[in-house]
């Protein structure tokens, strides 16, 4: 794997030289918010069907992002069994302020389903996106922008997503706060 340098480029702050992000054919190394918005948009706008999300807090910069919410709103507008499947770890920071994932969310109640965690994953520190069982967005420590997009990671997708489907029929809940109003 001969790693070249990328166009994402972000600033690293209090140096004056950037990081680049590196990448081969399908794995990309990520570092910085605006390399993570890229590759995770480019992943939800190819996206066909599936989309599982484990996050501490649908950090703003990722998740709020309105070209990510057009790629998701159209992702689930595309197919009839589309769904999108969100874990957070900590949902309190999500209310009180306007987050444009939950504005697309009370849209489309019945595609994009947000839940909380009731215990932490196996490994607590990782945040991912997991596109239609096989695209893989992975932050090392959730909330930071250092990690990998890989667009063929099949075998890496399966195990996150066996862990996934535990959590969210076991170990997880709705969130009371984001409930429809019934009359």
């Amino acid at each position: 794997m001969n790693p070249e340098s990328s166009t994402d480029t972000p600033h690293n702050p209090g140096s004056d030289r950037e990081i680049p992000s590196q990448s081969c054919d399908t794995l990309t190394l990520l570092h910085g918010p605006e390399a993570f918005a890229k590759y995770l948009h480019r992943m939800l706008a190819g996206g066909r069907r599936y989309v599982d999300i484990l996050s501490q807090q649908l950090d703003p910069i990722l998740f709020a992002d309105s070209e990510v919410c057009s790629a998701l709103s159209a992702l689930v507008r595309a197919h009839r069994q589309a769904e999108v499947r969100i874990l957070v770890k900590d949902p309190k920071p999500l209310f009180g302020r306007h987050h444009a994932l939950l504005a697309l969310q009370k849209r489309l109640t019945s595609k994009i389903k947000i839940r909380k965690l009731n215990i932490q994953p196996q490994n607590e520190n990782q945040g991912y996106v997991i596109v239609d069982q096989r695209q893989l967005l992975l932050q090392h420590h959730d909330g930071e922008f250092d990690g990998f997009s890989n667009t063929d990671a099949a075998p890496e997708s399966k195990a996150l997503l066996e862990e996934f489907n535990l959590l969210w029929q076991l170990q997880s809940s709705e969130i009371a706060e984001l409930r429809p109003l019934s009359l």
